[in-house]
């Protein structure tokens, strides 16, 4: 009877564990995540360069609003002044408003980057920022569903352990003041 309660005792503690991790991983990954841009990452649409510093070496996605007509912008290595070639990207949304943010550009970070986009006719801008660990707040949906199932796991186990033990046969333990 000792083994199952440890083993009980040992299946909460999981439990326990795991909604601790998978909270702390949706925090993690909330702040100054998906509604905040970082200072300096916003290029204005009004045909001067704006540079911006990024982590070398990181992939740098270019969030445009999806309700603008995004202008020609170029992205340069503020350093040396060569022209830094954007791949297309997919998948890569943020909330915005009406509108999301959708990023459908990339780039690889060489540490600061000079950004200039065209001027035009109505007041937009884009955001220049290292990619985010997961795409979309997926990790809003994703961790509470796997927290849910590893609960379910851990509550069935803890089940199955108890059952097993009743029917092995083993004498329950003596209550205090019994006769």
């Amino acid at each position: 009877m000792r083994r199952l309660r440890r083993y009980s005792f040992g299946t909460l503690v999981l439990s326990l564990v795991a909604a601790v991790l998978a909270a702390l991983l949706v925090v993690l990954t909330t702040i100054g995540g998906y509604d905040d841009w970082a200072d300096g990452s916003t290029v204005a649409f009004d045909g001067r360069e704006h540079e911006v510093e990024l982590p070398r070496g990181a992939t740098v996605l270019v969030w445009e609003w999806a309700g603008n007509a995004s202008p020609d912008c170029g992205v340069r290595d503020a350093a040396s002044g060569a022209d830094l070639a954007l791949r297309p990207v997919d998948g890569w949304e943020r909330p915005g408003g009406s509108m999301p943010y959708v990023a459908e550009t990339a780039f690889t970070s060489p540490g600061r980057v000079s950004v200039r986009c065209e001027r035009t006719s109505y007041e937009g801008a884009l955001h220049v920022e290292q990619r985010p660990l997961l795409p979309g707040p997926v990790h809003l949906f994703v961790v509470p569903l796997a927290l849910g199932v590893v609960a379910l796991l851990a509550g069935l186990v803890a089940v199955g352990a108890t059952l097993v033990g009743r029917r092995s046969g083993q004498p329950e333990p003596a209550q205090v003041g019994s006769r």
